[in-house]
């Protein structure tokens, strides 16, 4: 049975613009796949700045730059790798580069020489995906799609080649369908709680080494914790065979009724809980180390999924993972890439904070589906309007942006710990026991005054009735 492939209606016209001018455009198929079917959301055409030989390009609409190869064979496969390495940081669990498309003119999987032109864009964007395993850029399906739209008929085809195999040289044709609505998207909101990370001790003998080793450290471990977390949604654990859909209408079922239930779809909640063994050490590891300093992840992590309208709890379950893990890999990345220079062991500061870009939102506008982007602290929904128009061709305004997904961290909450910071971590301790000393002798002596008072009482009530 061949690939059957759903795409939103609406993303048809911008193809047929795009065919408007001569030469190859190429662009990234967006979506999700699931046995042999994949849903597509979106079609983000690929920029080619450094490509040397262009022809003539014009502007669509709202004075966009489009941009086209005279040959296929010019288009470079480090841009569209490039390419799909960024959009992918903007996608949510469960979402991939699911291939590329190509508009230009003639017939091009009847080329041998633009057959293997194709192959290889989609073989060079897998291996750089895979460099990254905690981006979980590649999908599980090894199938990687083409699609192409002539110049020259205006119609469409798509084939599909599996990347994992040693000879992959032969295009299966699939059938892609563009449909209004093509499938109902279940939302799951998940809110993963930093606490639950074991804090990264620093030992002497690596306290030179870089920040991104560390924090390579700290995301491997992250990995691990996550992996191997228990999930429940709406409360319950399911059976990884089950399907969202039936939870979904059981969900309903329960609140239809009550007044006031509206006929929207429901978000349903995922919780992750990490088992004990992975919170501390066995005591047969235990070992008595010296430590310079420690690195510890505060916050909640907003997580948001969407699945298709057949999926499994499985999926689900997977999505959601994935997405708390691309999450924490692409935020520690550019973190560090954005550093000017290293701050451990500085002696000017005994405590250190280093705040990653937080999360924000981008519904797509004939989707249910959002797709994200991270800003850094001081930066606006305008530098998001950017990159979606930069890697996605998204005209959107600052209103579609939602800033308040994820809460920016509040330096209040971390006056006390910076406010002395020559304070050791033993004082803090300290202090925090002869606190906790005063408030047991306060409480006996309380209890010690309540005790003389009922005595008293007695004995006063005593007297009267003998008298």
């Amino acid at each position: 049975m061949g690939r059957t492939v759903y795409a939103e209606e609406k993303l048809l016209p911008d193809l047929e613009n795009f065919a408007s001018f001569g030469g190859y455009i190429p662009g990234l198929i967006l979506g999700q796949a699931s046995g042999n079917k994949d849903f597509v959301i979106h079609l983000a055409r690929t920029s080619l700045h450094s490509t040397s030989s262009q022809v003539s390009s014009g502007d669509v609409t709202d004075n966009v730059k489009i941009e086209c190869v005279s040959k296929l064979t010019d288009i470079s496969e480090s841009s569209v790798a490039d390419h799909a390495r960024q959009v992918t940081r903007m996608l949510p669990g469960g979402m991939w580069v699911l291939g590329i498309f190509i508009i230009g003119p003639g017939d091009l999987f009847n080329d041998a020489s633009c057959q293997s032109k194709m192959i290889s864009l989609l073989s060079y964007m897998y291996k750089c995906l895979s460099r990254s395993p905690y981006l979980h850029g590649n999908s599980p399906a090894s199938e990687k799609l083409v699609f192409h739209l002539s110049t020259d008929t205006k119609k469409y085809s798509c084939r599909s080649v599996d990347i994992q195999m040693s000879a992959a040289t032969s295009l299966k044709p699939v059938d892609w369908k563009f449909q209004s609505g093509c499938t109902k998207w279940h939302q799951l909101d998940c809110f993963y709680d930093c606490e639950q990370i074991v804090p990264h001790l620093i030992i002497n003998e690596k306290s030179a080494s870089p920040l991104r080793k560390h924090l390579q450290e700290i995301l491997s471990n992250i990995n691990n914790i996550v992996t191997k977390a228990i999930c429940t949604i709406d409360g319950e654990i399911k059976d990884n065979a089950d399907s969202l859909e039936v939870t979904d209408k059981k969900k309903k079922g329960k609140q239809s009724g009550s007044k006031g239930s509206s006929k929207e779809d429901k978000t349903l909640e995922v919780n992750l809980f990490t088992p004990c063994e992975l919170i501390g050490n066995n005591d047969d590891s235990l070992e008595i180390v010296n430590i310079s300093g420690e690195m510890r992840c505060n916050g909640a992590l907003s997580c948001r999924v969407f699945l298709h309208q057949k999926a499994s709890v499985e999926e689900a379950i997977k999505a959601v993972k994935d997405d708390i893990i691309r999450s924490f890999s692409c935020r520690l990345e550019m973190h560090w890439d954005s550093l000017v220079e290293e701050e451990l062991g500085s002696p000017e500061d005994r405590v250190v904070l280093h705040e990653p870009p937080r999360r924000v939102l981008i519904p797509l506008p004939y989707s249910k589906v959002a797709l994200c982007d991270y800003l850094f602290p001081g930066e606006g929904a305008s530098e998001s309007l950017i990159a979606l128009q930069e890697l996605l061709g998204l005209n959107l305004s600052e209103s579609a942006v939602q800033k308040d997904f994820e809460g920016q961290m509040d330096p209040s909450q971390l006056y006390e710990l910076t406010n002395n910071p020559e304070t050791t971590i033993e004082e803090r301790s300290q202090s925090g026991l002869m606190t906790s000393s005063y408030v047991l002798i306060g409480g006996i002596v309380v209890a010690v005054i309540v005790l003389l008072a009922s005595i008293l009482i007695q004995y006063t009530m005593s007297s009267k009735h003998n008298l």
